[in-house]
């Protein structure tokens, strides 16, 4: 997905965290769903 369409997506969603970096591509959530747990983990209001 283009960086634009993520930064469009992000105005859209008050409470969204955009993150945005240069080695980052189309599937780069295959190489970041640790940092991806970890920063819901430390978002978690039930614990």
């Amino acid at each position: 997905m283009p960086s634009s369409h993520a930064r469009w997506l992000a105005r859209q969603i008050p409470s969204a965290e955009l993150c945005l970096r240069e080695d980052y591509g189309h599937i780069s959530v295959l190489s970041g769903a640790e940092a991806a747990l970890r920063w819901l983990v430390e978002r978690d209001t039930t614990r």
